[in-house]
């Protein structure tokens, strides 16, 4: 009986990490493309210009929020009844989302269109050509307000369906079809108006193939027998709590841009947007490698029962921490460096202290992140919505009080808030489990784990400025980051010899999963 079970956990092992693998592949390759993507659009487009850019995208994610969240009510949904066989309940609750988002995108599009000049006049501040040609972008992204909302439901599809590779290909190919035809109308002089109206039609190809692909791998069902009426009631009930979720993740990365925007300048955003968007990717890859959890768990606990979730929980929880902090290591002991190669020296010099601050905020949300899924994915998004939102409002708040007489560091400061509000879902996650006793079993050897990972930060730091008398930044990130790579993995080496619970369980996850391939 026992050797079953561990055959059964050993597969599900495998089949997570392998979807870890498209999530980590998903996360490398819109990186890229931001690397590429930033300095060209600050060249071409101007400071200014790529405030504006990051206005016009913001709007779009914060106008997404009229989604409900439905995205993940999907993904859960889909993952429970394929895991029962029920292949009508998954056509059923796709026809029940898309019908809903066909409504939905209708009206938010006629609303973005007409709200476009309030916000330039209004909320911005801007004036004459500035202004008209913001309105002019704001009113194409309205035009993208449909696929928008509506790829979360594709997405959905695969996810619920475990196929991750399907909807990180789909993604990935947005992101570079997209970064290459903005390229090519920079070049062509058609500026912001032109990056617009790429990205927006891009979307609109990228969301109707991906229904095309999704629609293909669900079981017929007669329209009389869909039951759209009651499954979309089944749907919103539970994306209520998604929405204000949704709501307050949005206080990081979108609303506050706006507010940073309105509050200081346009040119403060951009700043504030580059140290964001390159530190966001901690916690993005953090989520690349636990999104697939969120299914996972939901049809573990549907074929499995609920007594056999906290094992995985806190294998999960322990190795994506490990990786998320050996990621904020590598960040920070880089910063200096990576910032000079990557932009022009003043937009570097003002993002950088921005751009620590958020190495700071998205480090410590990483460690929510397991969390959240787990919640999520056992049916209980109300553990997480109002702790997320709390999080995004006291965000919110700080920046109001503080960004305009202290500036963008103030502001990129505030995000603090956020991450350390958020983390009471964690002690939700473990009152769902054993309680304290799974809370000894998570803080077991973390002592040792934090001082091995601080002092891979301080090694990086003084082999990068030690290699910058060589006038050479590409030098110094590949001294800090190879610095900090092998203090990093001596403290591996030695820990996997002692009783350190973290780097036990990454060894040994690494080592199934190696054996079960060989």
């Amino acid at each position: 009986m026992n050797v079953s079970r561990e055959k059964v956990s050993q597969d599900d092992l495998v089949r997570v990490v392998r979807n870890m693998g498209w999530g980590v592949t998903g996360f490398a390759v819109p990186t890229l493309i931001m690397f590429i993507g930033i300095p060209i659009y600050i060249k071409y487009l101007g400071v200014r210009g790529y405030g504006l850019w990051t206005l016009a995208n913001s709007a779009l994610a914060v106008a997404g929020l009229m989604n409900l969240g439905m995205g993940e009510a999907t993904t859960k949904f889909v993952a429970e009844h394929h895991a029962r066989g029920d292949a009508a309940g998954v056509t059923r609750i796709i026809a029940a989302t898309l019908t809903f988002y066909a409504v939905l995108g209708v009206i938010g599009t006629v609303l973005f269109w007409l709200v476009a000049p309030l916000l330039a006049y209004r909320m911005f501040g801007l004036e004459g050509a500035e202004a008209q040609m913001a309105v002019a972008a704001l009113q194409i992204v309205a035009l993208g307000f449909i696929p928008t909302v509506t790829m979360s439901v594709v997405t959905g599809i695969f996810d619920g369906l475990q196929q991750f590779g399907i909807s990180q290909m789909l993604l990935m190919s947005r992101a570079s079809i997209a970064l290459v035809l903005g390229i090519i109308v920079l070049l062509l002089g058609h500026g912001l108006v032109g990056l617009v109206t790429v990205s927006v039609a891009v979307m609109w190809v990228a969301c109707l193939v991906g229904l095309v692909l999704g629609l293909t791998r669900v079981a017929r069902v007669r329209f009389s027998d869909l039951q759209i009426g009651r499954h979309l009631r089944k749907v919103l009930g539970f994306s209520i709590y998604t929405t204000v979720t949704t709501l307050g993740t949005m206080c990081i990365g979108q609303i506050d841009k706006l507010l940073v925007g309105s509050l200081i300048s346009l040119e403060a955003l951009s700043y504030y947007a580059v140290a964001q968007s390159l530190a966001s990717k901690i916690h993005i890859f953090a989520i690349s490698i636990g999104r697939v959890l969120m299914p996972y768990f939901s049809s573990r606990e549907a074929s499995h029962g609920s007594a056999q979730l906290a094992g995985p929980l806190m294998q999960s929880w322990k190795a994506t921490l490990m990786i998320s902090m050996a990621t904020v290591s590598l960040a920070a002991a880089t910063s200096l460096w990576l910032l000079r190669l990557w932009l022009p020296g003043d937009v570097a010099g003002h993002a950088l202290p921005a751009y620590l601050f958020f190495i700071g905020s998205y480090g410590l949300h990483a460690v929510n992140v397991v969390p959240y899924y787990y919640l999520v994915g056992r049916g209980r998004p109300d553990q997480v919505a109002w702790f997320t939102l709390a999080g995004g409002a006291a965000m919110l708040g700080l920046i109001a009080l503080l960004a305009k007489p202290f500036g963008v560091v103030a502001a990129a400061a505030s995000s603090l808030a956020f991450p350390l509000v958020c983390s009471l879902m964690a002690v939700s996650a473990l009152r769902m489990t054993d309680g304290i006793e799974a809370e000894q079993r998570l803080s077991s050897g973390f002592g040792a784990t934090l001082a091995i990972h601080v002092t891979a930060i301080a090694g990086g730091l003084a082999a990068g400025a030690a290699t910058s008398m060589l006038h050479s930044s590409a030098l110094s990130i590949i001294a800090a980051a190879l610095t900090c790579a092998l203090v990093l993995g001596a403290g591996l080496a030695g820990c996997r010899r002692s009783d350190n619970s973290y780097y036990a369980t990454l060894w040994a996850i690494i080592n199934r999963v190696t054996s079960r391939q060989t």
